[in-house]
């Protein structure tokens, strides 16, 4: 039998200044969406009510239980910036908070080429640069371990991270004992790449979906998956099967830029990186881009030369928008997907939203209704270092841990063993 308990230092925590944000109802059957209304010039339109709102799933119309609009000023002074994040406990508090954007960049060093690289860390500084005080971010590459990593108000951080960026595709040399291992593996080094970098999508869309509800957002930069998987739809399938239910819109962004039709790049010092994919097999490795940010209201910023436009668009879109909430008439855990329309009856409107939603499985039912207890590793990690035979007759094991906790104070766990 283990059991913890976690002591505050003495001093009680102040009182909140602002009052508890109205939450979702979660279960199997709650459906979330994320609504972008824009006018006939790309401006949002913000003063739609929650019945101007129509959704239609799989030709059903729902009743919509719940209704907010999320608006994002960032412009606030800079003296109001919030402090560092530190701990998951000041991270989870912070992004609780409406005034509070929470964007993910996932720089896929393994798609991208390195004649590119400048090209995506001037983009994504000037992206940064743009970004308000109360803007959460953290980056990460598909080899990152989600527990390390780290949300941050600190964007000076995030830009030095940015500028170390370096494209690797093409280069083959392994730089840690995963990627040897990889090196040894049948089927390909590409292919265990490109899966690679889907599990890490994966991870971040439940990472982003653990701080909170509402829209989160994944910057993806890559050159695309491989066009098979486009024949394959289990492979871009797992992808926004995380995301949907995450609230992750994810907006890939493709350094290649606007491609001429004879498909000619530039010299390259790396191994496949010299001239493009041309015609088919270009257009499906852009159609992998496009299809993840259609199916998870994000936008694809690929053929383009100004990556720039494209990133300012997602700070547009994550600034305005409406949230809402139905329970779905689909009583069946049939785990298939099914498709959504969202409509407003104002004419001359632009609506985005996702296209539909998985269905949870009667294993995700099962498995919602009797949660797992699992200890947490910390702690087994613990016990097991101080695991030495009961040699004094005590009925106990025992072990005490100190750390930072909320709002500065110290943090005490106590852990003991039958």
């Amino acid at each position: 039998m283990l059991l913890a308990v976690a002591l505050v230092s003495a001093q009680d925590a102040p009182a909140p200044q602002n009052p508890p944000q109205p939450t979702f109802r979660t279960g199997v059957n709650i459906v979330r969406v994320d609504v972008i209304v824009t006018d006939d010039k790309g401006n949002p339109v913000t003063d739609l009510t929650q019945d101007e709102f129509e959704i239609v799933e799989e030709g059903r119309v729902q009743t919509i239980d719940l209704f907010r609009q999320i608006r994002i000023d960032d412009t606030v002074p800079a003296v109001e910036r919030p402090r560092q994040v530190l701990t998951r406990d000041t991270e989870e508090r912070e992004a609780s908070r409406d005034d509070v954007r929470i964007f993910a960049i996932l720089l896929a060093d393994y798609q991208v080429c390195a004649e590119r690289s400048r090209l995506v860390r001037e983009a994504l500084t000037t992206f940064i640069g743009r970004l308000g005080p109360n803007d959460l971010v953290a980056v990460m590459n598909p080899l990152t371990s989600i527990r390390d990593l780290a949300f941050t108000y600190n964007h000076d951080s995030i830009v030095q991270t940015i500028q170390r960026f370096e494209g690797r595709r093409g280069d083959y040399t392994p730089r840690n004992q995963i990627e040897t291992e990889h090196a040894q593996l049948l089927g390909g080094i590409e292919l265990i790449r490109a899966a690679v970098v889907r599990d890490a999508l994966k991870a971040l869309a439940v990472r982003l979906g653990s701080m909170r509800e509402g829209r989160k957002t994944v910057i993806f930069v890559s050159e695309g998956f491989p066009s098979g998987w486009l024949n394959d739809p289990r492979q871009l399938r797992e992808i926004t099967q995380e995301a949907n239910p995450h609230d992750t819109s994810i907006y890939p962004i493709d350094p290649r830029g606007l491609i001429a039709s004879d498909g000619e790049g530039g010299a390259s010092i790396r191994p496949g990186c010299g001239r493009l994919p041309t015609g088919m097999r270009l257009r499906l490795s852009q159609d992998t881009l496009r299809e993840l940010a259609e199916d998870t209201d994000g936008r694809a910023i690929v053929n383009r030369n100004s990556l720039t436009e494209g990133l300012a668009q997602i700070l547009r879109d994550s600034s305005s928008h409406y949230l809402l909430g139905y329970s779905s008439t689909s009583t069946q855990a049939d785990g298939k997907f099914h498709q959504i329309r969202v409509r407003v009856k104002r004419p001359k409107l632009q609506v985005r939203a996702r296209k539909g939603y998985w269905a949870s499985t009667a294993e995700d039912v099962s498995r919602a209704a009797n949660p797992a207890v699992a200890t947490p590793a910390p702690i087994l990690g613990a016990l097991a270092a101080v695991a030495t035979p009961n040699q004094d007759g005590r009925q106990v094991r025992s072990w005490v841990g100190v750390g930072l906790g909320a709002d500065g104070k110290s943090r005490v766990t106590v852990v003991w063993e039958a």
